[in-house]
């Protein structure tokens, strides 16, 4: 019965590990020519008390700079294994942001499209702010409201609510201008 016990050993250690997961995220772009630059907002939640490694995955994005929301912003530890996988360490349960960018993977004839992995959560959504005569259509997810930005008269804001879905499919339309 020696062996089971060694067996048994690792397991027990990583139950008392920390749990670590990305309870909402929200995802904020700005869709200037055929580039998405925006923030991502992570709500984490961290059950236990030492420091684990939160997978960022899938994620076709890159992230240009990551920080945690508090009373004093601090960076927040982010990098990749062997494999490539985004793995961020959290020692707390908070908000995490990071700086993003994606360029459009194929632009047709005034249509983009983008071909976003976020990682998973149980609650996404995402909010786009592009040109007035951009029209957004999505692969999967609810486009809930498109309306004019208060702040600049000439772009409007989008917010989708994604789905648990790895791909999303993103496709930006030119409308032609119709002169009369």
């Amino acid at each position: 019965g020696r062996r089971l016990a060694a067996i048994q050993q690792p397991t027990s250690a990583l139950a008392s590990q920390t749990i670590v997961r990305i309870e909402q995220a929200a995802f904020r772009a700005r869709l200037d020519g055929s580039q998405l630059v925006g923030q991502a907002t992570f709500l984490v939640a961290a059950a236990g008390t030492d420091a684990a490694l939160l997978p960022l995955q899938p994620c076709s994005f890159t992230i240009e700079s990551a920080f945690w929301n508090a009373a004093e912003s601090r960076t927040a530890i982010f990098g990749a294994d062997q494999t490539g996988k985004l793995l961020c360490l959290v020692d707390h349960s908070g908000e995490l942001s990071l700086k993003w960018r994606q360029a459009a993977n194929e632009v047709i004839d005034g249509r983009q499209s983008f071909a976003l992995q976020f990682p998973s959560a149980p609650y996404r959504r995402l909010e786009i702010n592009a040109h007035a005569n951009i029209e957004l259509a999505i692969d999967s997810g609810l486009i809930v409201s498109s309306q004019p930005s208060s702040e600049e008269p000439d772009r409007r804001n989008w917010l989708i609510e994604l789905t648990g879905a790895a791909n999303i499919r993103l496709e930006a339309n030119a409308k032609r201008q119709t002169h009369l």
